[in-house]
């Protein structure tokens, strides 16, 4: 039952993210979920807030990028997060859907060679909820200086006409 629960959470973000097919979208779930060989309701919530979040923060980033840019293209993305969020999720069809939650980021990298952007050992708190992502103060490097950081992704701009807004202070 907790399995199902799961896969009904995931299911909306992967047909958001592309996945046309609702038997397809579930199928992923199923073995995203599987790959992570969860042993219990804890890991299963785990893997299951983690995956929503992950999904979440592409698709804010992919809403950014021009139609005719893949983000798997442009952007590189490794390291260590730590996630807490909430979820409604409702299966009646009569209300929004609704996300809230926090991330803090350690020792994450963040690669764009072809915008010659290279952030690294990032650490820090991101907010973020349905519409968009807001970050910082984060630490880091920028091209290995030190730097910190805000930014903010989709609705977190408070401006309709900008997707992504940033602000470095560094050497």
């Amino acid at each position: 039952m907790m399995m199902e629960f799961a896969v009904n959470l995931l299911t909306p973000f992967l047909i958001a993210g592309g996945l046309t097919d609702p038997a397809f979208a579930r199928q992923t779930a199923k073995e995203t979920i599987a790959a992570y060989q969860v042993t219990s309701p804890d890991q299963l919530l785990t893997v299951t807030q983690v995956t929503t979040f992950a999904l979440t923060a592409i698709d804010n980033l992919r809403l950014s990028l021009p139609e005719d840019v893949s983000l798997s293209m442009k952007l590189k993305l490794r390291g260590n997060a730590t996630f807490d969020f909430h979820l409604v999720l409702p299966l009646n069809g009569t209300s929004a859907l609704s996300l809230a939650g926090n991330a803090r980021l350690s020792d994450t990298d963040l690669d764009a060679p072809d915008w010659n952007l290279s952030l690294g050992k990032l650490a820090g708190p991101l907010r973020f909820d349905a519409h968009g992502l807001q970050g910082g103060p984060l630490n880091g490097t920028f091209h290995g200086k030190p730097s910190k950081f805000n930014l903010a992704l989709g609705a977190a701009t408070s401006d309709p006409t900008v997707m992504l807004a940033a602000h470095m202070s560094g050497n």
